[in-house]
């Protein structure tokens, strides 16, 4: 998923990058969720900018993730932080913040002491 949202991004499809960050959100949520949440920020501020709301087929998937999901794991507090802080990102920032996840996962372990 991390692919497409590169390629995407690469060839300037906007609501193909849009589509790739909500899927990376759901991948996401588990492992990082502040992460998750930015992710869905970013992805919110660039349909808002499209005028392109979330497409029916996604949209069930979208609406659990962001009710149960990140809500429960963020708090309202700190989710709603998130999602801002993910508007506030450029579309390169919001595709190097998904690239670091990838980049932090691919870093070997440390030996024990």
């Amino acid at each position: 998923m991390l692919e497409a949202l590169v390629t995407r991004h690469s060839s300037g499809d906007r609501p193909g990058i849009a589509s790739a960050l909500e899927r990376l959100a759901g991948i996401t949520a588990p492992i990082d969720p502040e992460r998750a949440g930015r992710q869905l920020g970013a992805a919110e501020a660039l349909r808002a900018q499209m005028g392109t709301p979330v497409p029916a087929r996604d949209s069930g998937r979208h609406d659990q993730l962001l009710a149960t999901t990140l809500l429960t794991l963020l708090g309202p507090r700190r989710f709603e932080a998130m999602l801002d802080a993910g508007r506030q990102q450029t579309l390169a920032e919001a595709v190097a913040d998904a690239s670091a996840l990838a980049n932090e996962d691919a870093t070997p372990p440390q030996p024990l002491p």
